[in-house]
């Protein structure tokens, strides 16, 4: 009876010791505490205990960011007017695009405080995406997005310098937004961009060369519903593609 009791008391220890490890691993916080409705957020991580978060705050659109520090939570940060931002972290820092009016806005920094802007100005931008080098010897930010719908338009800062952006050329006209994403591949002299995008329910890429793009190219057997797939990249620069369709038997 005894060793019946004992097990008894060393399952219910340990119910007792895993919830707790299980409540120490989520931890709730409410990061924009307004009455406005929030909208398109985003969240990036350091290396270091540092987290940023941005969301569009109102349908009107103003861009809002916030950092936790180690354990405490900073004041948050109003960017001004904007809408759908995207983060990334990276060598430089913190990476955050978003919309304004007709431009595409770019911010640099630590979580607590931003660079001035580089804005590219479009004909109704939509839709950006961005990616930030985690080397440390290399300074480079890729941002993309789509423009009006049928058009794909790039950028990229190498040493604190933006390059001039330029239209991918594309072959088709696209069926809905492309929603590009870029990533990054090995490439030629280093590492280069590589812009994914939606054509037809096909799911295309084309590979920046050194001075220009490569023809556009589908990936076999994958498509996609409306605009709805992802890609990201693992430690060796190998993608992954995350597509909502079912594929074809």
């Amino acid at each position: 009876m005894r060793s019946i009791l004992h097990a008894f008391l060393v399952a219910v220890a340990m119910c007792v010791v895993c919830h707790g490890w299980a409540a120490a691993e989520h931890v709730v916080f409410n990061v924009s505490g307004s009455a406005d409705e929030s909208l398109c957020c985003d969240i990036a991580c350091s290396r270091y205990p540092s987290t940023v978060v941005v969301w569009q705050e109102g349908n009107q659109g103003s861009i809002v960011t916030r950092s936790r520090i180690g354990t405490s939570w900073q004041e948050p940060i109003e960017l001004g007017g904007g809408c759908d931002p995207v983060l990334a972290w990276g060598q430089v820092g913190f990476a955050l695009a978003y919309i304004r009016g007709q431009s595409i806005v770019v911010r640099t920094g630590n979580g607590f405080a931003w660079s001035d802007s580089a804005v590219f100005v479009g004909d109704s931008p939509l839709r950006p995406d961005i990616w930030v080098s985690k080397s440390n010897t290399a300074d480079e930010i890729y941002v993309v997005w789509d423009d009006n719908g049928n058009e794909i338009w790039f950028a990229r800062r190498t040493g604190g310098v933006w390059q001039a952006p330029q239209a991918i050329e594309v072959t088709e006209m696209f069926s809905d937004f492309p929603t590009p994403r870029v990533r990054p591949r090995p490439g030629p002299g280093g590492i280069a961009p590589r812009v994914y995008y939606l054509d037809y329910f096909r799911i295309k890429y084309c590979d920046w060369t050194g001075t220009t793009w490569t023809e556009p190219v589908a990936i076999p057997c994958l498509y996609s519903l409306g605009t709805d797939f992802d890609v990201a990249e693992d430690p060796l620069l190998r993608h992954r593609v995350l597509s909502l369709l079912p594929q074809p038997s």
